[in-house]
């Protein structure tokens, strides 16, 4: 199967963080990233804009962020 690699927009912030947070609770604690993070996760396109993803029937099965180390600040 080939997959598409997108790039995220403001539009997609609700569902990307609901992704990354569901991902990181399953073995752990539940997190809440634009709570523990929110510098770096901000509903804007600058900040989404640095996130891909690949969906599978429309539904994120794979995300990367690739945050330049001066938005780490």
């Amino acid at each position: 199967m080939e997959y598409k690699i997108i790039r995220l927009s403001s539009k997609d912030y609700n569902e990307a963080i609901d992704f990354i947070n569901m991902v990181f609770s399953i073995n752990y604690y539940p997190h809440n990233f634009p709570e523990m993070l929110p510098v770096l996760y901000k509903p804007t396109e600058e900040h989404m804009k640095c996130h891909y993803v690949i969906k599978e029937e429309g539904k994120i099965k794979a995300l990367l962020g690739n945050i330049p180390s001066r938005d780490c600040n």
